[in-house]
């Protein structure tokens, strides 16, 4: 019996989006504006500049970058061309860095070079001491036997690794029939990403992820009755699982917008909910506490607001989505 469920992969979605919401706005960063097309555009030349770069299907791809465009452009292509997305928590630091990257089996990492005071490159260049090795793609690194090459987003390398300008624009290398054959590749049960524990209690363990994960956020967005008139804030940071399900997919696989954030900060958020008529907010109880001081403090319009989502562990957390449901 056939399933009532068409399973598709992460990578057909935005292709979706574009044929079904073209030129509705997709997403919203700083001062710059992308439609569903444009996203797209960017999420194929991504994906191709990732095929030029050498990645097969099923590689272990890590992601380790703040909150930026190229993170979602990013997620998307690696999906698109059968890879395995590895999120890593940018409060990472080296030991964390080489626990995962040794355990996921990585075989290419994507990092920033600096962000603010802190220096990945610096962290990487602990990490990875040897990467010149990486220059010969018959030597592996001991520590690392996977890892074939390391990309950095910025202006600033390590001898043996690339820059992310670079790879984009050797894009258009590869023919687009070529990236349509590794999209018709990929099956809806493969593997999509490896989400990382926060390691509370141990070491972080990482938890596998189908493109069948597409259905939970179809539901969820149909109960919620989430649709391409809404537009969602995104201040959380993307490498999280709540991020990357509540809104980067449930955004692309609704017509949603998504109004990007550098990093939370709640007076910023309150002025973009304002000025963007943004439907939907999501954070945990800590963001809405700023949210609602930030409030008391300078007030904004927040009329447009209809849902707000609260993960809740501890009864802690009632007083503070009481006290939402009123303000907001």
């Amino acid at each position: 019996m056939s399933e009532w469920f068409t399973k598709r992969t992460l990578g057909q979605v935005t292709a979706s989006a574009a044929e079904n919401w073209g030129d509705r706005e997709a997403l919203i960063f700083e001062k710059k504006r992308w439609t569903w097309r444009e996203f797209e555009e960017e999420v194929c030349q991504a994906a191709r500049g990732l095929i030029a770069a050498g990645i097969c299907p099923g590689e272990k791809v890590a992601v380790w970058m703040n909150n930026k465009p190229d993170w979602l452009f990013l997620m998307f292509a690696i999906a698109k061309i059968g890879g395995v997305l590895v999120p890593l928590n940018t409060r990472y630091r080296t030991e964390d860095i080489k626990y995962v990257l040794a355990q996921s089996n990585t075989g290419t990492l994507i990092s920033d070079d600096q962000s603010g005071p802190v220096s990945y490159l610096k962290l990487l260049q602990d990490v990875i001491p040897d990467s010149a090795k990486l220059q010969d793609p018959n030597t592996r690194i001991a520590q690392f036997p996977d890892l074939k090459r390391v990309i950095f987003v910025g202006e600033q390398t390590l001898p043996g690794t690339q820059l992310w300008s670079a790879i984009l624009s050797k894009a258009n290398e590869t023919p687009i029939e070529v990236l349509h054959e590794r999209e018709r590749q990929v099956d809806p049960d493969d593997l999509l990403l490896i989400g990382y524990t926060s390691g509370t209690t141990g070491d972080p363990k990482g938890v596998m992820h189908s493109h069948i994960n597409i259905r939970n956020c179809i539901e969820r967005a149909a109960i919620l009755g989430i649709s391409f008139n809404d537009v969602h804030i995104n201040y959380l940071p993307m490498f999280h699982i709540y991020a990357l399900s509540e809104i980067m997919m449930i955004s692309a696989l609704t017509g949603a917008k998504q109004v990007l954030m550098g990093n939370f900060d709640a007076q910023s958020a309150l002025e973009l909910i304002e000025t963007e008529k943004v439907t939907l907010a999501h954070g945990f109880d800590t963001h809405w506490k700023d949210l609602l001081d930030a409030q008391k403090q300078s007030h904004r319009d927040t009329s447009s607001l209809r849902l707000g989502t609260l993960p809740a562990g501890t009864e802690a957390t009632i007083p503070i989505a009481e006290l939402v449901q009123d303000v907001f």
